[in-house]
């Protein structure tokens, strides 16, 4: 869907620039103590206070995709995350995980879990619901996480891709 380019690293370092001028969107990370490599990073996005539930808007958080991008793919990608959410959470205060990656010779080994657990804790404490929309690939850790499926979309192009769209229930410490 998104290839793993230069133009697509600039790219994501622009989407995480926008999203560090959003007071309401928090990142988290880890690094390995040996390399102070970055293994792992969350962006979790707070929900707006009253004056509007959800948060965004999304048009300024991410920016125009590179040449390389084949929009018939990546478009449909990014309008069924914010219809979903929009369709799912209404009008209930919530937040997101917008984004979350762990390198690959990192999986498996305990670094999605910590930065899981940073906004788990923060959308416990307010006794929010969390949503977020996952690949294929992270779909298992969110249902460990008591994530629940609320919706799922087949993306175009045959690749047999599906989004789908997950809810973990508000929980009150």
């Amino acid at each position: 869907m998104i290839p793993d380019t230069p133009a697509i690293e600039e790219w994501w370092k622009e989407s995480h620039q926008n999203a560090l001028l959003d007071p309401r969107t928090r990142f988290a990370k880890v690094t390995d103590e040996d390399t102070a490599e970055v293994v792992a990073m969350v962006r979790w996005v707070l929900p707006r206070d009253n004056e509007s539930p959800q948060p965004g808007p999304e048009k300024r958080r991410w920016p125009e995709f590179p040449d390389d991008v084949d929009r018939s793919l990546a478009d449909p990608l990014f309008e069924s995350v914010a219809l979903a959410r929009k369709e799912i959470m209404e009008d209930r205060r919530h937040y997101v995980l917008e984004f979350i990656q762990t390198a690959k010779e990192y999986k498996g080994r305990g670094a999605a879990s910590l930065v899981m657990r940073y906004g788990c804790d923060m959308a416990d404490n307010d006794g929010l619901e969390i949503y977020v929309s996952a690949s294929m690939e992270g779909y298992p850790m969110f249902l460990k996480y008591g994530f629940v499926l609320k919706g799922e979309d087949t993306m175009p192009g045959g690749y047999g891709f599906i989004q789908r769209h997950l809810v973990r229930p508000a929980r009150k410490h």
